[in-house]
């Protein structure tokens, strides 16, 4: 009975001791948090400076360093990034802390330059000295990430409010990851230098300019062939310059293989060096048949035919109707070849002499009635009518033949029957001139 008694009442005590500890701890805090300073936010410089605040070391007890953000700030960006890391923070987050952090500093300074100029009625905007002001800033807070993270502003941005899967940068899995970094280094300085050339040039190029821009890539592909042996170099190239770039655009929708692609390359490559070397237009037209006739030989007949169609301003607009009006894939391809063949028709129409201009004229009216009601039958009246408004080269096609090509014979033929030629309600400015696919020398 006495042990029962003698349990209850230190079982009593050590509750009393954990609730004096607790509440003996509550006034060691509060009073610990009313010595410390006030913290103070206040913007003092234009670079590194950020924030002000009295006490902004970071304790050194574990228990401390998760009791108090403020703890982890300081007066400068470098020193921030410093605690921010010693805190153990991943490098992506504090890219997103300090490059959210600037950018919210230099939106108050550009919101305070407008208060302190506003536009004028009289003037279309701000004052141009106004906007230079805005416009140093800008390049201002690129410069002070670049510094404080080594990252560009923009492409960092693009990757927090950008919705679309990105588009892979560079392919470099071929190199070790020691080479793979010097490489991408290389790749960031020279693209820096390529967009403060285009800004620079405000979309005006001279021929200087133009010379420029060439040496940036040059003295980029002789810093890459200083760290990359001969056939690192060309693996590198198959895979990031521009003709890949161009032939990932042009085939690659095409289900191409590894092989395809780099015999492609290689055929391309080949093509583009032959044809700098002529000057001769039928030598370059053998020179692009030969090209075209490899690419046959690589793709096959039916991957080569839906390449053609890739190629082809007409299919181009055929597929922004197909996205439009949720168009089938079998109508598309039925109106891409009616269209293709009606074009093959009225060429043999053009280059036939014998006829004569109201003949022509006859025939022509004849195929643009047919046509129109075939298009209406596949597309449905409004997509048509939308298509008749878009595509201003399915009404040239037939208003070229329709135009006679000697005045004289216009007034024999009207005397006796008139050409009607149907009015379409909206002609668009031209769309870019088509793809041409020359001919075997021996067909021309």
């Amino acid at each position: 009975m006495q042990n029962r008694r003698l349990i209850t009442f230190l079982c009593s005590l050590n509750i009393a001791i954990l609730a004096m500890a607790g509440y003996l701890w509550h006034l060691y805090k509060n009073e610990k948090e009313n010595k410390e300073g006030e913290v103070l936010t206040k913007y003092i410089t234009n670079t590194v400076k950020r924030v002000v605040i009295r006490n902004p070391e970071i304790p050194t007890n574990l228990f401390s360093l998760f009791r108090r953000w403020q703890d982890i700030e300081a007066t400068e960006y470098p020193k921030y990034i410093s605690n921010l890391r010693a805190f153990g923070c991943p490098e992506s987050v504090i890219r997103d802390i300090i490059i959210t952090d600037v950018a919210r500093l230099y939106k108050t300074k550009v919101e305070a330059i407008l208060a302190a100029n506003p536009p004028k009625y009289w003037k279309k905007g701000y004052d141009r000295s106004v906007m230079e002001q805005i416009d140093r800033l800008e390049l201002e807070k690129k410069a002070l990430v670049k510094d404080l993270l080594g990252v560009d502003y923009d492409a960092e941005v693009e990757k927090l409010v950008s919705k679309e899967i990105p588009e892979p940068d560079v392919y470099l899995d071929f190199l070790s990851l020691e080479k793979q970094k010097q490489v991408k280094q290389i790749i960031e300085d020279y693209r820096s230098k390529n967009i403060a050339f285009v800004q620079r040039c405000k979309g005006i190029y001279t021929r200087k300019d133009e010379q420029e821009l060439k040496q940036i890539e040059e003295d980029k592909n002789k810093a890459l062939a200083a760290i990359l042996s001969p056939d690192e170099l060309n693996e590198f190239n198959i895979r990031n310059s521009d003709k890949a770039r161009e032939l990932r655009g042009s085939f690659g929708i095409l289900d191409i293989t590894e092989s395809d692609f780099r015999q492609i390359y290689q055929a391309s490559v080949a093509f583009d060096e032959k044809i700098d070397n002529l000057e001769n237009d039928s030598d370059i037209e053998v020179a692009f048949y030969e090209y075209e006739e490899q690419l046959k030989r690589i793709l096959g007949d039916e991957r080569y035919k839906k390449y053609e169609m890739s190629q082809s301003l007409d299919y181009e607009y055929l597929i922004s109707f197909k996205e439009r009006f949720n168009m089938p894939d079998e109508t598309i391809q039925k109106v891409y070849d009616y269209k293709q063949a009606l074009k093959t028709e009225l060429n043999g129409i053009g280059l036939d002499d014998s006829l004569s201009y109201q003949q022509r004229s006859n025939i022509v009216v004849a195929l643009m009635t047919e046509t129109e009601k075939t298009l209406r039958n596949l597309m449905g009246n409004d997509v048509y009518d939308a298509y008749v408004q878009y595509d201003i080269d399915y009404v040239n096609m037939f208003e070229r033949l329709l135009t006679p090509s000697e005045p004289k014979e216009q007034p024999q033929e009207q005397t006796t029957n008139t050409v009607s030629t149907p009015t379409f309600p909206f002609f668009p400015p031209p769309p870019p001139p088509m793809p041409f696919h020359t001919p075997p020398p021996g067909q021309r």
